[in-house]
């Protein structure tokens, strides 16, 4: 009878009023914060509490796991496991919890739970163009800028896509080489980890290229038959080998261009030739030309000039002539040995005094009067010519005919028979 009561005092008193259920379970238990432990003090004294979160578990002789680094500090906010409540009488399925995967994971290495915010590093990628931009980059046709390109996270590979291909290093730099086609570049990478992948795009925009006109000349009229007017001629050229599509033709008499005598407009056209027409310039004026044209992109040249010209002081003689021969108004087959007259009417301008007349028959012979007469001595064909000249040594010219020379024809009489 007193070594039965011994016994249960030694019990008492080792155990310290701890139930034999929470004495089995306290030397098992995994200690995750104060709460969890039914009672602290006899994890304690059994030694068997496995602490890991030296700020829950007291110091003393019970283990403080090395595997658990103290710097991440198991937060007591977590209340590992929230679920059940202190003093639970065992977890099902201990010593490991496949929802938890106590005591660690051996993709991650122990401590840290992705369900609690192990922290993760998905890739990610930052791409640049010309000096450092984000882009869109402005170039020219045919011109190049540079991609540049850095990542961070964790990143395993790195492949480009859109307006270029192949796998990247996961920071590095290129050229574009020179773009040739008009439009918008798309250059994107993508790099990627166990965590996760990244995407930046950087865009490069390729002006369209630019035309040119170039030589503009502008060539005046034959005055003799028309009134002030031009031709402006030019030499069209484009960097991609774009064809013409279409022009504008100025002419200014005061260079500005500010209030042009001649405005063609934008005309759909790949010609390199442009006449005024009648009616637009003035006698004794100088003007200048100017050429603006477009390419199959629709891109405009700047404004070429040609070198200034001047109309004449006034028009050219306006040559013309007409003959007569026994009555006839100019009659095509005059006869042998009958007297043509011939009668300038030319319409000259500016000074009447100094002008001049030269005509040629077509048979060798000519005059220099204003109005000549002449007969011609043997059968043929002539064509007659008048030149005249005004007081400012303005020369025109113009031939007439054909005339057929030729014998009389008999006259027939009619004799009755005797």
């Amino acid at each position: 009878m007193s070594k039965k009561l011994l016994i249960l005092i030694c019990f008492a008193v080792v155990f310290g009023g701890v139930s034999l259920s929470e004495t089995v379970i306290a030397d098992h238990w995994d200690c995750w914060t104060e709460e969890q432990c039914d009672d602290f003090d006899s994890c304690q004294r059994f030694g068997n509490c496995n602490c890991w979160n030296q700020l829950v578990c007291s110091p003393g002789s019970h283990d403080s796991s090395p595997d658990y680094p103290p710097s991440y500090g198991y937060p007591p906010s977590y209340g590992y496991p929230p679920s059940y409540p202190p003093g639970y009488p065992g977890y099902p399925g201990y010593p490991g919890y496949p929802s938890y995967g106590y005591p660690g994971y051996p993709s991650y290495g122990y401590p840290g739970y992705p369900s609690y915010g192990y922290p993760s590093y998905p890739a990610t990628v930052d791409m640049r163009c010309g000096s450092n931009s984000n882009g869109p980059c402005n170039i020219n046709w045919n011109a190049s800028t540079t991609l540049s390109w850095s990542s961070g996270g964790s990143v395993s590979s790195c492949n480009a896509s859109g307006d270029w291909s192949g796998s990247k290093s996961p920071s590095g730099s290129q050229s574009t080489g020179n773009l040739t086609i008009p439009k918008t570049y798309n250059y994107t990478l993508t790099c990627s980890g166990p965590d996760g992948s990244g995407q930046d795009t950087v865009s490069v925009v390729v002006a369209a290229p630019v035309p040119a006109a170039s030589s503009v000349t502008a060539t005046q009229p034959d005055y003799c038959v028309s009134g002030p007017a031009a031709t402006v001629n030019w030499t069209y050229s484009d960097p991609s080998g774009s064809p013409q599509q279409s022009y504008q033709v100025q002419i200014d008499d005061q260079g500005s261009f500010g209030s042009p005598e001649v405005d063609s407009g934008k005309i759909n056209s790949g010609s390199t030739s442009y006449f005024t027409g009648q009616g637009l310039l003035q006698f004794n004026t100088t003007y200048k030309a100017r050429v603006r044209v477009w390419n199959g992109y629709d891109q405009v040249s700047s404004w070429t000039e040609s070198g200034s010209f001047k109309t004449p002081n006034f028009a050219y003689p306006q040559v013309n002539f007409t003959w007569t021969s026994n009555g006839v108004n100019e009659p095509t087959s005059p006869a042998i040995g009958a007297l043509v007259q011939f009668t300038d009417q030319t319409v000259f301008g500016g000074n009447p005094v100094q002008r001049e007349w030269d005509w040629t028959f077509g048979d060798s012979t000519s005059s220099t009067q204003q109005s000549p007469s002449k007969t011609y001595n043997a059968e043929g064909t002539y064509y007659v010519t008048l030149t005249a000249e005004d007081s400012q040594g303005q020369v025109c010219a113009r031939t007439r005919g054909p005339l057929i020379i030729q014998k009389p024809i008999p006259k027939w009489k009619e004799v009755a028979p005797k």
